[in-house]
């Protein structure tokens, strides 16, 4: 098989020139159209890629890719460079060979309508832009709407003639010499098939001889169109839920399509006979695969599924994993916008990957190029799906040393030993990424870390949320970043509690003097136990607990308002059996005393505060004073103790800041400038402001039509940091279970918490 589909093209054509058909004739055979000359191996085809050879060799099993083995190595946006042409209203459309991209350009300008071809080779840059149809020859008026390419001396164009409201299918050479126009404008409207609704790409693909292959734009029936524009074959998908998708060139320049089981069904490829419909299974999956499936005319197929590329032989039937997406900012399963297209690019391992999403074409290879000593980066954190993309794309776009990432992959206790045994050996990386602020603590504490301050710029720090520089300082000094956050608030309602913060005092006083259903209900935890109920009152991971004082060294848990408390967590804590709906309307009603919220970004934030309206507002953990909430985060990024190449080291802790790559996380941003950028206005055709976050997701608004973004920044100024784990929390748990279980009574419990806690605090 050997080429892709597209998006459209545009032609230059005289309806009253008189071309030979000659100039078409290629050396495929038409489907249907007297002897197929390779049946024979298509047949092979068919031999080899049965239905049960598909399910025993070629069913994934994989849940996903942790990996990823491809790097990318160059990137272009899918838009051709600007021509020199002054135009009233420009379309663009494209299409893929096995090579090249190439560009069809429409342009109404003053001086008429002018055309233009333009070819993207394997290394990303463009050819100079060839016009169609010199000065003297008469142009028509209208825009490519699809483009497709068999080879670079048979490039299809679907065209729209404004004047005649007609169709033509142009074939051009990647000269852009015009070798061929046909009139299908008789096809399309027997069809009933508008220009508008084959814009989408993969829904119109035209092989060597000028058959037309479509894909209705429900995607439940496809047609077949022959050279001279005559319907050969509507078929329709017969069963319930079932779509067609992509299709791909065989090597004989027939076209195979996809059909997907939406229900459950899984998915079939196959070809159709023409014209009599029947069909053909060249295999089979349990799975539904609703992406353009490409493969090469060495008979290597490749697709997207669960995150992953992955490659097939469809003669030997060996399958490779690719490339991940995770983290990349790359969208290959979106079904609505068509799919992700794949192109082989070169005999030395790379390949192109276009994303119709995010509209760039990105050139991958499996290793990245040496350039010399590199930077390293050792990772325990879960967050190498967002950390290794942006090091290979720091590594490419910054042009000075690579920036190598190794995943310490085994067990969390076991990776901490390791990684603290280099450290101790004095081999410490350049750049850290560890799991908690403890672990910052403890490489700070060995002399392993340098203060960020020497690398970032202070324009950088100082646009840092308070809570997050706090989340990474020790010892007043910034040591770690966290380059992906999100937010624990607690909600309260306010008929219950008007302020900000609280303290434990108040919070008894509220318990004895309500008619409370709960104390703090937690959706994460399955609603929450006495025990959750108990770590929320003492401060949660914020607050201050009231019944000792590292400073002073004194405990004051056996105290009469520490065995209330365990009264009142015994009486109202367990929210195990109460739904999460039956939750919120507690809180309204002021019936629990609050309910812990977790907040990923602005689009959160401006959902929750819509939903509640003024009826609940976020406050502080108990004992939580100057803040509201807290950050949390899985990931600190450190800066290893005389890193050999600082200046890149630097660059790269910017880069993870900056708003490039925080774009491709939907975790909260840490930084001022990347929040307030998070969101735009548009106005829509009736005039009216739309609030809409990075990802194209329209906001709430409020009632006067302002949106959230002060009181979001307001509310990110005031996120504090998470505690660092106590012992002292852990001996609080231990020690209550006798009390829980109705073994031990109150009093007990506290003088046994009271002893340990002051022990502990004594052998400080």
């Amino acid at each position: 098989m050997k080429r892709k589909r597209s998006a459209d093209l545009i032609m230059p054509l005289l309806l009253s020139c008189s071309l030979l058909l000659a100039g078409c004739a290629g050396t495929y055979g038409a489907p249907g159209m007297g002897k197929d000359p390779i049946s024979e191996e298509a047949e092979s085809f068919g031999e080899v890629l049965t239905a049960e050879w598909w399910e025993n060799g070629f069913q994934e099993s994989a849940s996903g890719a942790a990996e990823i083995p491809y790097y990318e190595l160059r990137r272009s946006p899918c838009k051709n460079p600007d021509i020199d042409v002054s135009a009233f209203w420009q379309k663009e459309i494209f299409a893929f060979s096995w090579d090249a991209r190439y560009f069809f350009d429409s342009a109404e300008t003053s001086d008429g309508w002018r055309y233009f071809l333009t070819c993207q080779k394997e290394d990303l840059e463009t050819e100079n832009p060839k016009e169609i149809l010199t000065d003297g020859q008469e142009r028509p008026e209208g825009y490519g709407i699809c483009m497709d390419v068999s080879t670079e001396d048979r490039i299809a164009v679907l065209f729209y003639q404004k004047v005649s409201s007609s169709y033509q299918l142009l074939t051009l050479n990647e000269k852009g010499e015009l070798l061929d126009v046909r009139d299908v404008t008789a096809a399309y409207g027997e069809l009933e098939i508008s220009q508008e609704q084959l814009s989408e790409p993969g829904s119109w693909w035209c092989d060597g001889d000028g058959y037309q292959y479509l894909i209705s734009p429900d995607r439940t029936s496809l047609a077949v169109i022959d050279p001279t524009g005559k319907v050969l074959l509507q078929k329709e998908c017969g069963g319930e839920g079932e779509s067609f998708a992509g299709a791909f060139h065989m090597p004989d320049g027939s076209v195979v399509f996809s059909k997907g089981d939406l229900s459950g069904g899984g998915s079939k490829l196959f070809r159709i006979e023409v014209p009599s419909g029947t069909e053909k299974i060249l295999y089979q999956c349990g799975e539904v695969l609703l992406k353009q499936f490409t493969a090469t005319p060495q008979g290597l197929l490749y697709y997207s599924s669960k995150e992953t590329l992955w490659m097939w032989d469809l003669r030997s039937g060996k399958k490779t994993k690719l490339f991940s997406y995770s983290g990349s900012g790359i969208s290959p399963n979106d079904r609505d916008t068509g799919q992700t297209c794949w192109l082989t690019v070169s005999g030395e391992g790379e390949f192109l990957l276009y994303d119709t999403a995010a509209g760039n074409v990105s050139a991958f290879a499996d290793q990245m190029p040496v350039t010399g000593e590199e930077i390293t980066c050792v990772m325990m954190s879960d967050l190498l799906n967002y950390i290794r993309p942006n090091a290979v794309v720091f590594s490419r776009d910054y042009g000075g040393r690579q920036i190598t990432v190794e995943l310490l992959s085994g067990l969390l206790e076991d990776n901490w030993a390791l990684l603290s045994a280099r450290v101790a050996a004095g081999n410490i990386p350049d750049i850290m990424v560890v799991n908690s602020r403890d672990q910052v603590t403890a490489l700070q504490e060995a002399g392993a870390l340098t203060p960020l301050e020497e690398y970032l710029d202070k324009k950088t720090v100082d646009s840092l949320f308070m809570g997050a520089r706090m989340a990474g300082t020790i010892d007043g000094k910034l040591y770690g970043i966290l380059p992906v956050a999100m937010a624990y608030v607690p909600a309260v309602s306010a008929a219950l509690w008007k302020e900000d913060s609280w303290t434990l005092g108040d919070i008894l006083d509220l318990a004895e003097n309500r008619d409370l259903e709960g104390l703090y209900y937690d959706p994460f935890n399955g609603g929450g136990s006495p025990s959750d109920s108990l770590n929320f009152l003492l401060g949660g991971p914020a607050g201050k607990n009231p019944f000792y004082s590292e400073e002073s060294g004194v405990s004051n848990f056996d105290s009469e308002d520490f065995c209330r408390l365990l009264e009142i967590c015994r009486k109202y804590g367990d929210m195990s059996g109460v739904s999460e709906e039956q939750a919120r309307e507690w809180l309204g009603q002021g019936k629990i005393l609050a309910l812990k919220e977790w907040i990923r970004n602005i689009a959160g934030y401006a959902e929750l505060r819509d939903d509640y309206g003024d009826a609940v507002h976020f406050v502080g953990y108990p004992g939580q004073e100057d803040g509201i909430g807290i950050y949390v985060s899985t990931c600190y990024v450190l800066a290893g103790k005389n890193a050999k190449y600082q200046e890149e080291t630097a660059a790269f802790l910017e880069y993870l800041l900056s708003g490039e790559a925080l774009e491709k996380t939907e975790f909260m941003t840490l930084t001022r400038p990347s929040a307030e950028n998070s969101i735009y206005t548009y106005e829509t055709s009736d005039g009216t402001t739309m609030v809409s976050y990075k990802g194209g997701k329209d906001l709430p608004v409020r009632e006067d039509g302002s949106s959230y973004l002060e009181e979001y920044l307001e509310f990110m100024d005031r996120l504090g940091s998470e505690n660092s784990k106590s012992p002292i929390r852990e001996i609080i748990s231990e020690e209550t279970q006798p009390f829980w279980n109705g073994t031990k009574s109150a009093e007990e419990v506290a003088e046994i918490i009271d002893n340990r806690v002051q022990l502990y605090l004594d052998e400080r």
